[in-house]
């Protein structure tokens, strides 16, 4: 009778369960006192799953309790592993048989979490069909404001009612939670495809009369209504991950994690990221969501007003995302249509940053070079003008003239000859460069440059040509000009202009 094996002695029948060893494979003892006679013959029933047992002067029919019934028993006496074990002798699987099944890994789940063997516990949780809240609703330190409040007023577990919340402060239940990343990380996997999928599903797939919605993977409860305060399950898992991953320190996977499209709860991915100082996180996780402004507002104070973080960027940060080097990096891969983004925040960069804001203007090949110059003019250095225009000329040398966007005789031809391109084309860049050259060696940058130069990077020119080297390089180069055939102005001119 499986998953049983009967042993008949004089004077009684010994049940005993084949999954089990020594004396807890006893299940079950039955007297045959009444009868008084040695038994003869013990054979089972064509009918079901009975035996008959005779004796010389009786005959006894033996009939099994149903396994639903015995599994609902071992349950309720806390033996899990036995009923899951009879659950997986029974060949007939029907949805009574799933929802059990499920049911008892869940509750399963519950005794080992409130004997804090996490691990097994979550490996339980994830082979019952029950939807991710039941697990969130352990941990209701991982979730948003709303769904945390919704959750502590849930009545207590009966099978919990005497176990602690893991903390997500607290060292000793570190273990909770690196129990519970990967499982979330798999239900976000789960959900991802569910709704890719769901069309498919609804076609291809029946409900049952529980409601439940099956597909390949098991049973997949409430994967996209929404609850718990009003929040999505995706959002729910996502910013669970998120503070996983904070409590367990997974630095590379967190960076990973904010930089692709996820669903975390905003305001509460700011509170925890600004209170353990992962502001550079925060800046990525405002990019991946289109926030440029609050990104590039955050990584500006990160330089010029660091004091007013009440935490200070964490250790983990790493080098090249220090400094305004986030800022740079930032700006050299944001779409051209937040231009003026770019020409915002390039403004502090030229007073901490000159050549980092110089590697941006040069980069960035879809940006008005007229626009560029003018900037500069308004609000960089004389020394920035000069290395621009130098740049464009040995652009211009090299063939490389009308770098950035070209017009393909498309509708955006338009808009790419505003933004980008070489607008300077007709415009005599050496005429422009000789003429700067003229007024550095004759001391008469003056106004907006003069002041801008002294406060950008300390190596700007300063009255008088500046120093002595620096003024014999400008006046041998704007020499080269006026050997050159490249000016469109009289080097006889030019020449009498000179100091003396």
């Amino acid at each position: 009778m499986a998953p049983y094996a009967v042993a008949v002695f004089d004077q009684f029948l010994e049940v005993r369960s084949v999954h089990r060893e020594s004396s807890y494979a006893i299940v079950q003892s039955l007297s045959l006192k009444e009868s008084k006679k040695r038994v003869t013959f013990l054979t089972p029933s064509a009918k079901g799953n009975l035996l008959l047992l005779g004796t010389q002067s009786s005959l006894f029919l033996i009939d099994s309790v149903p396994l639903l019934d015995q599994i609902d028993q071992l349950g309720r006496n806390g033996e899990f592993e036995e009923a899951l074990r009879l659950c997986d002798s029974i060949s007939d699987e029907d949805d009574v048989w799933r929802l059990t099944k499920s049911s008892l890994h869940q509750r399963y789940g519950w005794s080992l979490f409130a004997r804090k063997i996490y691990t097994e516990a979550i490996r339980q949780f994830s082979l019952s069909s029950k939807s991710p809240r039941h697990v969130l609703r352990l941990y209701p330190g991982l979730l948003p404001e709303a769904a945390r409040a919704a959750v502590l007023s849930l009545p207590k577990l009966v099978d919990l009612k005497d176990c602690k919340d893991p903390d997500p402060d607290a060292i000793q239940d570190m273990a909770a939670f690196k129990a519970l990343l990967p499982y979330l990380q798999q239900q976000r996997k789960n959900i991802a495809d569910f709704q890719r999928e769901k069309k498919e599903l609804c076609q291809a797939n029946r409900r049952n009369s529980f409601g439940v919605l099956e597909n390949t993977d098991g049973l997949i409860e409430d994967a996209t209504e929404e609850g718990w305060g009003g929040i999505d399950l995706i959002q729910l898992v996502d910013t669970a991950i998120l503070q996983c991953l904070l409590i367990v320190e997974e630095w590379d996977t967190l960076l990973k994690f904010l930089q692709q499209k996820n669903f975390v709860d905003v305001t509460e991915a700011e509170r925890v990221l600004r209170k353990s100082g992962h502001l550079i996180e925060l800046a990525l996780l405002y990019r991946q969501l289109e926030r440029h402004g609050e990104a590039l507002a955050l990584l500006r104070d990160l330089v010029i007003a660091p004091d007013t973080f009440h935490v200070p960027p964490h250790e983990s940060t790493i080098n090249n995302l220090k400094g305004t080097n986030a800022s740079i990096e930032y700006l050299l891969y944001l779409d051209k249509k937040h231009q003026d983004l770019i020409f915002e925040h390039s403004k502090w960069i030229l007073e901490f940053d000159p050549q980092g804001a110089f590697r941006i203007f040069t980069y960035r090949k879809d940006l008005s070079q007229k626009k560029i110059l003018n900037y500069l003019k308004e609000k960089g250095t004389v020394d920035m003008q000069i290395q621009y225009l130098e740049f464009l000329i040995a652009l211009r040398e090299s063939g490389q003239e009308a770098f950035g966007a070209c017009g393909d005789g498309g509708d955006d031809d338009n808009e790419d000859a505003m933004f980008g391109g070489s607008d300077l084309a007709e415009v005599n860049l050496e005429d422009k460069l000789a003429i700067l050259l003229l007024d550095e060696l004759n001391g008469n940058s003056g106004g907006a440059s003069a002041s801008a130069s002294g406060s950008a990077s300390g190596s700007a020119s300063g009255s008088a040509g500046g120093s002595a080297e620096m003024s014999g390089l400008r006046h041998k180069r704007l020499q080269e000009l006026l050997n050159s055939d490249a000016l469109s102005i009289s080097p006889e001119w030019m020449l009498s202009q000179l100091p003396e």
